[in-house]
């Protein structure tokens, strides 16, 4: 029993994790989830990284970052939190490698859109997949992506939030269109 809560502590504090103005933290899914107020939605991230992790920052209506006490190596982890409603993007991923800020990287490129997304109040918003991948290989190689994987993200919600689920609708707030969360929600109705 110590060994399972020691572990569970130490998960805790080594994703020490979004700082939100200062004063809120983000939960891993599987904790109780912090009442949404009317102006607010639920942001739903999952981080997948086998890279040396800093810093994830996210800029909008409120400045979120995922920055561990001391950069960590195989982040995967989602993560759950409650945001003011409000157009966000992710504007800098910081590695042990280099420092990845998408409003420069994609200040001339017309899909810079990829890393924007809306937060609808009332609603569980899931962005996507963060895949964080820099390594050297002959060269410096950079692999940044948002990716949908709204069907995993949907299980993984319902097998430790299946109040939450029954409470608020859930939807793909990311790049692109998704039609399984579209037809989930019809098919609650």
């Amino acid at each position: 029993m110590k060994t399972l809560s020691v572990m569970y502590v130490s998960k805790c504090l080594l994703c020490m994790f979004f700082l939100v103005s200062c004063s809120s933290r983000a939960l891993l899914v599987n904790e109780q989830p912090v009442p949404l107020s009317s102006k607010q939605g639920y942001l739903l991230l999952k981080i997948e990284s086998a890279s040396w992790l800093e810093k994830v920052q996210i800029t909008g209506p409120e400045r979120l970052a995922y920055q561990p006490e001391s950069p960590k190596v195989n982040v995967d982890e989602y993560f759950l939190l409650p945001v003011k409603a409000g157009v966000y993007r992710v504007s800098e991923i910081k590695t042990g490698l280099l420092s990845f800020n998408t409003e420069e990287v994609f200040a001339d490129i017309e899909n810079e859109s990829v890393w924007q997304f809306t937060i609808e109040s009332g609603q569980i918003n899931y962005i996507g997949d963060l895949y964080v991948n820099t390594h050297i290989a002959g060269a410096l190689k950079v692999k940044n992506e948002l990716v949908n994987q709204s069907s995993q993200a949907y299980q993984y919600i319902r097998q430790y939030q299946a109040d939450l689920l029954s409470r608020y609708p859930m939807r793909y707030a990311g790049p692109g269109n998704d039609p399984y969360l579209k037809m989930l929600t019809h098919r609650q109705k």
